[in-house]
């Protein structure tokens, strides 16, 4: 059996050096699937009436009064757009369609 030309021990294994770059997956987080789930779940039970909402006393917006202050002064000057009509006779040319001989 003929020697190997190549000395096992100085031998070398190859090293991939290139560096692997992620690729971003095109399509729906699936953080934002659970989420929309949740929120359609929540409004189907509320729609259902599996989950019903009770308050205790009559619901109404609490009373406010406001004193003092002032409104600001504003002054907007805007930009006028003078918009005329004017008349013109513009040319259109002619157009005329021949039909080619139909030979078959």
């Amino acid at each position: 059996m003929p020697a190997d030309p190549i000395d096992p021990r100085l031998r070398t294994e190859r090293v991939d050096t290139t560096h692997h770059v992620e690729e971003r997956r095109k399509g729906v987080s699936p953080v934002l699937i659970i989420i929309l789930v949740l929120v359609v779940g929540v409004v189907l039970a509320f729609a259902t009436g599996l989950l019903s909402l009770n308050s205790s006393g009559e619901l109404r917006a609490p009373d406010v009064t406001v004193s003092g202050g002032e409104t600001p002064d504003v002054d907007l000057d805007t930009g006028s757009i003078d918009v005329g009509t004017e008349t013109r006779t513009v040319e259109v040319p002619d157009v005329s369609i021949e039909r080619a001989d139909e030979t078959n």
